[in-house]
Formats: structure tokens, sequence, C-alpha cells
């Protein structure tokens, strides 16, 4: 690549890195585009790829196999740009990002390892503890998103709502 190319590697932090990327790249435009003079328009390409096989499971523990029943192997990519000329061909506009992480509560830093079973087996482990703290980082971006993105209407709507 060009010398002016910058390549950042997130590898590692499963499916929650390609959220870490694109506000990355969103982040990383945006400082270049103010840096240069006159401002040219920047390209952005995040790549994402998931793959769990190589943590295959051939164990008996359920809490280990569920894993490979839920996830797979995945892929996608995005192209971001801050050109103006390219905004009529574009299917989407990122207006608004946000990320919340729950990851500090030790009921959600356990809910996903990767240990060995007791026969030694090394697989990826789920928590019975996984879908409340699904549901509580669900709720942290929605409290952070909606004032953002939802109506006023439908935020005084919500507002009565909860006050009832």
């Amino acid at each position: 690549m060009r010398d002016d190319v910058a390549a950042y590697n997130l590898s590692g932090m499963g499916c929650a890195a390609v959220l870490v990327a694109v506000d990355l790249a969103r982040s990383t435009m945006h400082a270049r585009s103010r840096s240069q003079s006159p401002r040219r328009p920047t390209l952005a390409l995040v790549v994402s790829a998931e793959c769990i096989t190589p943590n295959c499971y051939a164990g008996v523990d359920r809490s280990m196999m569920l894993g490979h029943c839920l996830f797979h192997c995945g892929g996608s990519a995005v192209l971001l740009t801050t050109d103006p000329a390219l905004l009529g061909r574009a299917k989407m506009e990122l207006r608004v990002m946000e990320r919340t992480t729950v990851a500090g509560a030790d009921d959600a830093h356990l809910a996903i390892v990767q240990r060995e079973d007791g026969d030694g087996l090394v697989g990826i482990s789920l928590s019975k503890s996984l879908p409340k703290v699904a549901v509580r980082a669900f709720t942290a971006n929605m409290t952070r998103l909606a004032p953002r993105i939802l109506p006023v209407r439908e935020l005084a709507l919500f507002a009565a709502v909860v006050a009832w």
C-alpha cells in the first residue's frame, strides 16, 4: 500500500470489533479531512471476518456446545467516504455512532469465556448470565441512542408513559 494508507488490526475482539472499527474509521477520516488543506475526500474500507472454527469443541459440556449452534463463520465489508460527490451512490449515511459497554461488570465479563472442561478440552463457554447481560447492553445503547434518533413526539410519549 502507499505510504499515506493507514491500516489497523483489531483482531481478537469478536463481533464487537466491527463497531469499534467503524468508529475508528469515522474518527480517522474526520481528523484527516480536517487536517488537510485543501480538504480532500477520504476513504476507509472496514473488513470484518468472524470464524469460531478454531475454537471447535469436541466435548460434552452443553454450555460449551451452544456457542457453535449460535455463532458460525461470516464476514462483511463496508466502504466509508467523506466524498460529497459519492453521496448519490451511497446506500446509507452514517449519522450517529454510539457504543456503550457493560464488560466491566463481573457477570458480563464472565458471560462468554474460553476455558477447559472437566476432561481438559478447550472451548467457548456461554454462561446463564448472557441473556441478562445482552439486555443490559441493549438498554444502555438504546438509552444513549434514542434521544438522538427518535422524533420529539415519540420522546414526549415515552416520557409520559414513564411518568404515568
